[in-house]
């Protein structure tokens, strides 16, 4: 990897830890608004080539757990 290629992978770097995420998904004509909170986590991983989202959220009553593998 060369380094313009290098610098791109470490602008990632400010995503990398653990957030707690709060919002709404406002109400439309059929559907009422619905709260969202949850915590997601970024980190690294095969030696930094590769971002592992993870997502523990409340959409409502609903619970909702994802894995992300962004590269």
């Amino acid at each position: 990897m060369d380094k313009k290629d290098e610098h791109a992978y470490h602008q990632l770097n400010k995503f990398v830890g653990t957030w707690n995420t709060e919002g709404l998904i406002r109400s439309s004509d059929n559907n009422p608004e619905i709260k969202i909170k949850g915590i997601d986590s970024y980190k690294w991983i095969t030696d930094g080539f590769f971002l592992l989202h993870t997502v523990d959220v409340m959409m409502g009553a609903e619970n909702s757990k994802t894995h992300k593998i962004m590269g």
